[in-house]
């Protein structure tokens, strides 16, 4: 068995339909996988700036902030208060900046004006660590108000609710919802980024509601439209499907044309996806907010799904009848031009680096296939070779990529694995220190 050093393990599959989907629900490029080049920046900026039309229904009749007319005003927040979660106390996390359609408010005013409104909608991106401290810190706080309070989530597809009920009443542990959830498949980040907040909704017995539709519905839809559905995968849509304005079909033309020729399928069955995917949403939260009347529901997705009224918001008063309020979170160089009644920007914070292999890897009907590695890979190093299948790591089965995320996601660099690899019919073993 030899020892040696590993750098990050990665995966050279290519994006999914549903992945250049998600691409589009963002209000800034990607940070750290697609960093923000004047390319991009200038696309965002194009994006941002068509008009996005007049707020319809506007909370804010709170006493907090008045008036739509006049643009934002910024309101900065220093980090005196102490932060009411505790993976947010422990963390560098600070108070955000506040955008409002009107004078601006400090976090604790925002709180208590959110603590008045049945339905709060968070937006994030979903690589961006202090977008889900901040929406963690706001879902403490006005469940101290509110302790009925139920939270619904993008990251969870719904027929997975199952299983998030058993992971929430303990009878799974992390690694086996991960598992149960296909979580690395259908989802992929970084689970660190969401954990504080799965953890507190445990710990405090909130419900939280799986809202994503299935992925083989929005990924068959995308290719070939709703007429590619079965009778059966047609019974599983929402009923009362909204259809899209020219605000909707504008924004996803931009994000649509940003695509390689061919990676996706017509324009119209991307509109009907992404249609798919709001629609749904929303769809969910009505349908748990009709069961559970007078609870109050803190929603967390993508900007896309939240920053603009004709997205899940509108969609969600329109099934249900409650007064929404959105708050977009973006950096504070991008300008995008939004319906959300308020924007939040806060200082960046990373994850501490995650223990990585050093191996890209593909999927393999044995496990994992080893297809080459990076520049200096220990794992290569140590022994490992291109066309190696993992099946296992530290005596857990690996079958699929998702198994590779679950078995390192806790781990650090410096710390140690055993791998197993099949090869020319022969099971092999290497000790290797992630990087």
């Amino acid at each position: 068995m030899e020892r040696s050093s590993v750098s990050p393990m990665q995966s050279d599959s290519k994006p999914r339909v549903e992945d250049r989907l998600r691409m589009q629900n963002r209000l800034e490029p990607e940070r750290r996988e697609r960093p923000a080049t004047p390319a991009r920046r200038a696309t965002a900026r194009s994006r941002a700036g068509r008009t996005p039309g007049s707020i319809a229904r506007l909370a804010l009749g709170l006493g907090l902030v008045t008036g739509l007319a006049g643009g934002c005003e910024a309101s900065t927040v220093r980090p005196e208060a102490t932060a009411c979660a505790a993976a947010v106390a422990a963390s560098q996390w600070q108070a955000p900046q506040i955008l409002a359609r009107g004078p601006g408010a400090d976090f604790d005013a925002l709180i208590d004006a959110l603590s008045r409104v049945p339905v709060v909608l968070i937006g994030e991106s979903h690589e961006r660590l202090e977008h889900h401290l901040t929406q963690l810190e706001i879902i403490c706080r006005l469940h101290a108000r509110r302790p009925q309070l139920a939270i619904g989530i993008e990251f969870v597809q719904q027929p997975f609710q199952s299983a998030l009920d058993a992971y929430l009443a303990g009878k799974l542990d992390t690694e086996q919802w991960l598992k149960a959830s296909e979580y690395y498949e259908r989802w992929r980040y970084d689970f660190r980024l969401y954990e504080p907040i799965f953890r507190f909704a445990r710990e405090q017995r909130i419900p939280v509601i799986a809202l994503n539709v299935a992925a083989e519905l929005t990924r068959k839809v995308a290719r070939g439209g709703m007429a590619a559905l079965s009778p059966a995968e047609s019974g599983q849509l929402p009923a009362g499907v909204d259809a899209p304005g020219e605000r909707y079909r504008a924004r996803l033309q931009a994000a649509f044309e940003q695509h390689p020729e061919g990676s996706l399928g017509t324009f119209e069955h991307f509109v009907s996806a992404q249609l798919l995917w709001d629609e749904g949403m929303a769809a969910r939260a009505a349908e748990y907010l009709e069961r559970h009347p007078g609870r109050p529901l803190v929603i967390l997705a993508g900007n896309g799904h939240v920053a603009y009224r004709d997205a899940i918001p509108d969609r969600l008063a329109r099934r249900a009848g409650v007064e929404t309020v959105a708050l977009a979170q973006s950096a504070a160089e991008e300008e995008p031009a939004v319906d959300a009644q308020y924007r939040l920007i806060s200082p960046a914070l990373e994850l501490p680096p995650a223990g990585k292999l050093g191996a890209y890897l593909n999927p393999d009907p044995q496990g994992v296939e080893v297809t080459s590695f990076t520049d200096g890979s220990a794992a290569q190093a140590a022994g490992v070779r291109a066309g190696d299948v993992i099946v296992s790591v530290n005596g857990r089965p690996i079958s699929g990529f998702g198994d590779i995320k679950i078995a390192l996601w806790r781990l650090h660099p410096g710390e140690r694995v055993v791998l197993e690899v099949r090869r020319d019919g022969n099971t092999l073993s290497y000790e290797l220190e992630l990087g």
